[in-house]
């Protein structure tokens, strides 16, 4: 699947899960392969890499920050669904 065809699906899924403001703010927080998972799961052909992923969240205005999880640092996307 080309780039452009990535881009038709991210904005999709950023209009379901549109960037949180702030940790309080957010009701989801998904790491980079979740976000991959989810892309994957309904499209299967798509050829992007965790990288490429997380340049695009990055770009669209997600955060992604630590969160303490289990005596450990987990770094989550913030999102909020809607």
């Amino acid at each position: 699947m080309s780039h452009t065809d990535f881009t038709e699906i991210f904005t999709v899924f950023k209009e379901k899960f549109p960037p949180a403001k702030s940790l309080s703010d957010s009701t989801l927080r998904l790491s980079t392969e979740d976000i991959e998972t989810m892309i994957l799961k309904f499209h299967p052909g798509v050829d992007m890499s965790g990288s490429g992923i997380f340049q695009t969240m990055k770009e669209a205005g997600y955060l992604f920050e630590p969160v303490e999880e289990n005596e450990r640092v987990v770094f989550f996307w913030l999102i909020k669904s809607l």
